[in-house]
């Protein structure tokens, strides 16, 4: 779980720090830190594109990887707001790719992005693994 008031990363059970040791937690810890930051941003932007003030939203980022039996590895990182999905990685395409008009923008900025493409499809292909 990732405490943002105390900006740390903490482990459900101590077998998740002693069975990837302390730099593995560190980078995790680093990356959550990097999502928050991510998440601040780019709700204050999603509010422009769908022209909303204020209120409470939710911004969801969901990622998760598989290493299948025969060992091909699968993974997805996909976006949601307010209950709609907003944008995903597509994986075998290595795009980023959404169902909203809205989201075209940031679809169009992030896909210009080809390192930042390339570090998520090499998380989620290894790193994450």
């Amino acid at each position: 779980m990732y405490d943002s008031d105390r900006k740390e990363l903490i482990p459900r059970e101590q077998w998740m720090v002693d069975s990837e040791g302390p730099e593995s937690w560190e980078r995790k810890k680093y990356l959550a830190r990097d999502r928050e930051a991510s998440c601040k941003f780019h709700v204050g932007i999603i509010m422009s594109r769908t022209n909303q003030s204020g209120g409470i939203h939710v911004y969801q980022t969901m990622t998760g990887c598989e290493l299948r039996d025969d060992g091909s590895t699968t993974g997805f990182n996909q976006r949601g707001w307010d209950g709609q999905d907003f944008i995903n990685y597509d994986r075998s395409n290595n795009v980023w790719v959404t169902p909203v008009p809205w989201g075209e923008s940031i679809k169009n900025r992030w896909n210009r992005n080809t390192a930042y493409n390339q570090a998520w499809k090499d998380y989620l292909e290894v790193e994450c693994i």
